[in-house]
């Protein structure tokens, strides 16, 4: 299968689905796609492998429709994609000014977050980056933290509890990250900044604190290891396809916790993947879902 950039699927996604009054179903939108793009029939009808019978492009075209709906760019309703406001306004965008994969999301995402200033501390500086923009999903908040803008000691209020946390380098599809846990997450992004023991490529950090209202209770070092442990190994058997790379040099020994506990951790987990996914990360996508299930 040939390469395709992602910025240019997108581009022709939104075309498509602008120029559709009642919108496009999955198969019409990928078909007209495939015509646009002049793909073969050997093409059309490849997949991954004899196990496994998805459809290479056509699961690439899904991926792409996953992320611009996540930024609010497009909406799935009655099995039928329809472009929004915001969608021909990015379109129009699109046509003046040339993207690459690296920015494409972070410029999106940062018009949508501003719209979500909701927590102390949380400001937008004159450039328009998002400082401690927070994002919720069931019990879990994700705060984004650009690198330049973190500051220890002001902090120390808002983000206080064990978390998870992701470093990443941008908001595209080739992004580089590093997965860890903390008891103390301004301690370690403090460290991870610093020039003689920090880590070089990450320009965001995203922190992941969880609490469960019900109960009124964070979790704890030991739940935020274990969620730890699968980040770091769905997040290894998702690099098939050589773009995203993982700085983790190994993966996190599974902890012991009990199965009442395992399970509400599993639940969140399925939180922190959809917050991965809305801010346009790829670093969860299961290309292949029955080599990549934990």
């Amino acid at each position: 299968m040939r390469k395709f950039k992602g910025v240019e699927l997108r581009f022709q996604i939104l075309s498509l689905l602008e120029k559709s009054k009642s919108g496009l179903t999955p198969t019409e939108l990928t078909d007209k796609l495939a015509d646009i793009f002049k793909l073969t029939r050997e093409e059309r009808e490849e997949v991954y492998s004899k196990r496994v019978h998805d459809k290479v492009f056509y699961k690439r075209v899904a991926s792409e429709e996953q992320r611009l709906k996540n930024v609010g760019l497009e909406i799935f309703s009655n099995n039928v994609h329809q472009i929004t406001e915001k969608g021909i306004e990015a379109l129009q965008e699109l046509k003046t000014r040339v993207f690459n994969d690296k920015d494409f999301f972070e410029h999106f995402f940062i018009s949508e977050i501003k719209k979500q200033i909701v927590s102390k501390g949380i400001s937008i500086d004159k450039e328009g980056k998002p400082h401690y923009a927070n994002i919720r999903e069931g019990n879990c908040t994700m705060y984004i933290v650009p690198r330049d803008k973190f500051k220890r000691n002001i902090d120390v209020d808002l983000i206080k509890y064990p978390a998870l946390y992701i470093l990443i380098d941008s908001f595209g599809d080739k992004t580089e990250c590093y997965i860890g846990c903390t008891g103390n997450p301004i301690e370690r992004i403090s460290t991870h900044k610093s020039k003689s023991r920090g880590i070089d490529f990450w320009k965001y950090a995203l922190i992941i604190e969880f609490y469960n209202k019900s109960s009124d209770n964070h979790f704890d070092k030991s739940d935020v290891e274990y969620l730890e442990h699968l980040a770091i190994k769905l997040a290894k058997k998702c690099q098939l396809d050589k773009q995203k790379k993982i700085s983790n040099a190994k993966g996190a020994d599974e902890p012991y916790i009990k199965e009442h506990a395992k399970k509400e951790m599993d639940e969140a987990f399925e939180d922190v993947k959809r917050l991965i996914s809305k801010v346009g990360l790829t670093i969860f996508d299961n290309i292949n879902k029955k080599e990549t299930e934990l």
